[in-house]
C-alpha cells in the first residue's frame, strides 16, 4: 500500500542524509536546509511511503501559474527504482496533480539534469520547457501557458 504523510521535524535527519547522498542536491545551495521540506513550508509537503518506509519527500512550491516540485529521493541502495516508480505513478504524481489543481495552478514543473529522471518525466506526460532544464506537466482542464 502506498500512501502519503506529513513531513515532520523527526524526518529532517533522514532528509539531510538523503540530500548528502544525492549527487545533484548535495552540491545545490537550494537544498542545504532540509527543514524547508517540513509540512507548512510551500504550498504542500508530504512523504511518499509504502509498507517498507519512505520513498521520497515531496514539496510543491508556488511558481506563478504552476506548482514547482521539489523532491528528495532515497538513495538507490535504500529504495530501489521499482519501488519509487510504483509509488510515484500510483500515488505521488496523482496527489501532486490534484493538489496543484486545488491551488488553481495550471501545471506542475520541476528542474532536472538527470537523464533517468528526464526519461521518466517524458514517459509520464512532462515536456521540456523551451531550452531550460525544466519539465512541465499541463494540468487537464487548465489553460496551458
Amino acid at each position: 500500500m502506498i500512501n502519503i504523510s506529513e513531513i515532520i521535524q523527526d524526518d529532517v535527519p533522514q532528509i539531510a542524509e538523503w540530500i548528502a547522498a544525492d549527487s545533484w542536491h548535495s552540491r545545490d545551495p537550494k537544498w542545504q536546509n532540509p527543514e524547508y521540506m517540513i509540512t507548512g513550508c510551500g504550498l504542500m509537503s508530504f512523504c511518499l511511503e509504502d509498507e517498507s518506509g519512505p520513498l521520497a519527500y515531496i514539496q510543491l512550491l508556488d511558481d506563478e501559474d504552476d506548482a514547482r516540485i521539489a523532491m528528495q529521493f532515497a538513495p538507490e541502495e535504500v529504495v530501489n527504482k521499482r519501488r519509487l516508480i510504483l509509488g510515484l505513478i500510483k500515488v505521488g504524481i496523482p496527489v501532486m496533480k490534484g493538489m496543484a489543481e486545488g491551488f488553481g495552478k495550471k501545471g506542475l514543473v520541476f528542474e532536472t539534469f538527470s537523464p533517468s529522471l528526464i526519461g521518466f518525466a517524458e514517459n509520464n506526460g512532462f515536456q521540456r520547457v523551451g531550452e531550460t532544464d525544466d519539465y512541465r506537466f499541463a494540468i487537464e482542464g487548465q489553460n496551458d501557458v
